[in-house]
């Protein structure tokens, strides 16, 4: 499946954007290209491609020559 135009992609614990994306529903495997927006209850990541493995929720996100992944963590709330 290929998707343009302000994709979005959840995994119930993490909600990923791009400009576009192409999922195989065999591997269960998003790769999400342009502008990548990976948000998790803890932080944000940016950078310009990301695999997501909707079976495993395993995600992973990569920069290109241009483009370096930047990573913003969250404290963990006090109790």
């Amino acid at each position: 499946i290929d998707a343009k135009n302000n994709v979005t992609v959840s995994t119930g614990k993490e909600i990923a954007q791009s400009e576009s994306a192409f999922y195989n529903d065999m591997t269960k495997i998003a790769i999400l290209e342009n502008n990548v927006r990976l948000q998790h209850a803890r932080g944000l990541m940016t950078g310009e491609r990301a695999q997501m493995n909707l079976e495993t929720g395993v995600s992973s996100l990569l920069g290109n020559t241009t483009k370096r992944v930047r990573v913003l963590i969250l404290p963990k709330k006090s109790r």
